[in-house]
């Protein structure tokens, strides 16, 4: 589900509207025009796209721009495990692909990033870095929520998962000589897509 509320009405989150082809959005926007034009905040939000992305949009002058910003080693690691399994089920998962334009769009965010960086992994597991990023935005709670979007890759709950497991998905991904061999390839192909920490680790899996 792309469009979304808050209960009260206050938020409209339209979620990653770089999946939906040009007709399907508008006739979306059209859909929820009321329900939209009544929100006091709008969240917007797009996967593997660069910050020009957004420059054709008309956007008040009021806004933020959010980079979420996660480890390119776990943010892969989540996204091999999710598309074997959606393999498994007999499903798509175009969305999911890691591909050049993927890596370029990583590169180019994690090179020239825009606004303020959301850190995935920080954001879990540091409470002061996590306070002071939302105070940038004006924002108090910092509460993570019982359950999450769709759930974790690697588990069919939708529940948040555990600080310690969150910077070390890459060790769990199956089938791991599969995995392992992809990760290598990847970080040899785009080495500029990984940070020092990151090769290294790389280095360290081996096939069973």
């Amino acid at each position: 589900k792309n469009f979304n509320y808050s209960g009260s009405g206050a938020t409209f989150y339209a979620n990653d509207v770089s999946t939906l082809a040009n007709r399907r959005y508008l006739k979306c926007l059209y859909h929820d025009l009321k329900k939209i034009r009544a929100a006091k905040f709008i969240i917007i939000s797009a996967e593997d796209q660069t910050a020009d992305y957004r420059q054709s949009w008309r956007i008040p002058r009021r806004s933020e721009t959010i980079f979420v910003h996660r480890d390119t080693l776990n943010l892969m690691a989540s996204r091999y495990q999710n598309l074997n399994r959606r393999a498994r089920e007999g499903l798509g998962a175009n969305m999911q692909s890691m591909k050049t334009r993927f890596f370029a769009a990583l590169i180019a965010n994690i090179e020239r990033p825009q606004g303020l960086v959301w850190d995935f992994e920080r954001w879990h597991h540091d409470s002061a870095w996590r306070k002071a990023f939302l105070a940038e935005l004006g924002l108090e709670h910092d509460i993570l929520p019982p359950t999450v979007g769709l759930g974790s890759s690697f588990s069919s709950d939708r529940q948040v998962v555990p600080d310690a497991k969150i910077g070390q998905r890459f060790t769990m991904v199956e089938p791991h000589d599969a995995w392992v061999s992809f990760i290598h390839a990847a970080a040899s192909e785009h080495p500029d897509a990984f940070t020092p920490a990151e090769h290294e680790s790389i280095r360290c899996l081996v096939t069973r």
